[in-house]
């Protein structure tokens, strides 16, 4: 399915929009009227396509507001922005483009919320689930091509500012508070009991690649950290893979969790957001998704990344299961929701996908062996 580009259109003209006015007109822009219209279907940031009107060749762009709660520090995140921007570019790579406030500023701050402008990448789609392996495989070269150039930034110019946000056992230590101070008055405890026992029984797994970070199998290299299906743009006519999007999350991190994420969204034919029963983990879609990737990636995935590959597709469904139901307790103040049980429903959507995943590890780990020898000898 795809996200469609503009929904109820709204004039600079019209009520409900003045303080979108006063923040555009912050950013280097055209001058002239400007049409405002809700952008994709994010969980975190609030986003809008801005065009002009009259529309003008190369006139759409987006503006976003970023989460405070998820993003305490924007400096930091705008810094890791403009730096994989600039890299990305100069490695003949396509990427997002950043706009200016006219003060040359890459933000602009009012009322402690902090809002963001990029240039729209025109004649591009965006797919919330797929069943086609070629999307597959093109979203593997779009990861694999971002992984072999920003591998070339070193670490340290790129600044910490997502605070354990791919450490499973720091999630786990939340959702036990969670669970002893809720924030919320009802609970469902019989399906929220079941999920912790799901969670319980795999505690070995949240802790898997953090020890093997510790004891230095795994190092770390900058990541983009959120690289699911829907971060990834295609192009509209050919369906070739273009660009990884929503690059706020940016920092250094593991590749499993980066391969992992990506894997966890584009092989589960379900989507994020439907009923329990239509999830599934496609194991063609997975091999397609593994043959882009490591197409690309083969000669730098080493032998210890890759024994740890499939255990990060499983421990970054764990923890977006344990992310989900910490939240819920907490009363929904991270994610967007549309319905109180909608977390939690969530929560146990990733655990049934895990399951999944869990009953298919074996021809996973064939099919990685299989690329990882077909793509090193190409």
């Amino acid at each position: 399915m795809t996200v469609p580009p503009t929904q109820d259109p709204s004039s600079s003209t019209g009520n409900g929009t003045d303080h979108l006015i006063e923040i555009v007109n912050q950013f280097a822009l055209p001058t002239g009227e400007k049409v405002f219209s809700p952008l994709g279907n994010g969980r975190i940031h609030e986003t809008y396509l801005v065009e002009q009107n009259p529309p003008a060749p190369g006139a759409r762009f987006v503006l976003q507001k970023l989460n405070g709660r998820v993003f305490e520090n924007p400096e930091l995140l705008m810094h890791n922005f403009g730096i994989v921007t600039f890299f990305l570019r100069q490695e003949n790579k396509k990427t997002l483009e950043l706009i200016e406030t006219h003060s040359g500023k890459m933000f602009y701050s009012l009322d402690n919320s902090v809002w963001r402008m990029t240039r729209y990448i025109e004649n591009t789609v965006v797919y919330e689930t797929i069943e086609e392996t070629s999307l597959a495989y093109e979203a593997g070269k779009v990861l694999g091509d971002f992984h072999e150039t920003v591998r070339k930034i070193p670490s340290s110019d790129i600044k910490a500012h997502l605070r354990c946000f791919h450490h499973t056992p720091f999630h786990y230590l939340n959702l036990m508070k969670a669970e002893r101070n809720p924030g919320r008055t009802s609970i469902d405890k019989k399906r929220t009991r079941d999920a912790l026992n799901f969670i319980d029984e795999r505690v070995n797994l949240i802790h898997s690649l953090d020890h093997a970070h510790q004891k230095n199998v795994l190092n770390s290299f900058p990541c983009h950290n959120d690289p699911k299906l829907s971060n990834i743009l295609f192009d509209a006519g050919t369906t070739k893979g273009i660009c990884l999007i929503d690059l706020d999350t940016v920092d250094i991190g593991l590749l499993p969790h980066d391969f992992g994420d990506a894997v966890r969204s584009i092989c589960n034919r379900g989507g994020e957001d439907e009923t329990d029963n239509h999830v599934q983990f496609d194991l063609k879609l997975f091999e397609a998704f593994t043959e882009g990737y490591l197409r690309i990636m083969s000669k730098h995935v080493d032998s210890q990344n890759r024994s740890y590959l499939f255990t990060g597709v499983k421990i970054i469904t764990l923890e977006l299961s344990i992310r989900f139901l910490t939240d819920y307790f907490l009363g929904d103040i991270y994610f967007k929701t549309s319905s109180p049980e909608q977390n939690l429903t969530n929560a146990l959507r990733q655990q049934q996908l895990l399951s999944q995943m869990e009953k298919s590890e074996e021809e996973a780990e064939r099919i990685l062996h299989s690329s990882m020898t077909t793509t090193a000898q190409a």
